[in-house]
């Protein structure tokens, strides 16, 4: 097991360093479009459902995303990727679409 955790965290971090931040999908408009649309989902269903509770828990969702893409994930990326990272993050928002 250990052997092939070896090779598993070898070839990602690898690919890790050769992958370029700026992306050719939707994180060319925002910086985190995955995030963005599982919080819409679950704000969808919260108001197609009429349910508080559940709209409720997509604030939280929203709010712990937030904490953790501004705590450990742009730090994390700006660790691997330097400056190719900030030229990003000036060029493309990271909840609202950039114009």
């Amino acid at each position: 097991v250990h052997i092939h955790f070896r090779i598993y965290r070898k070839r990602h971090s690898s690919a890790l360093r050769s992958a370029s931040p700026t992306g050719d999908s939707g994180s060319r408009f925002v910086r985190n479009p995955m995030y963005i649309g599982a919080g819409l989902g679950l704000a969808s269903a919260a108001l197609f459902y009429e349910s508080l509770p559940l709209l409720g828990y997509a604030g939280l969702f929203f709010l712990a995303t937030h904490l953790f893409v501004v705590w450990y994930e742009e730090p994390t990326l700006r660790r691997t990727f330097g400056q190719k990272y900030e030229a990003y993050c000036r060029q493309v928002g990271r909840w609202w679409p950039s114009v």
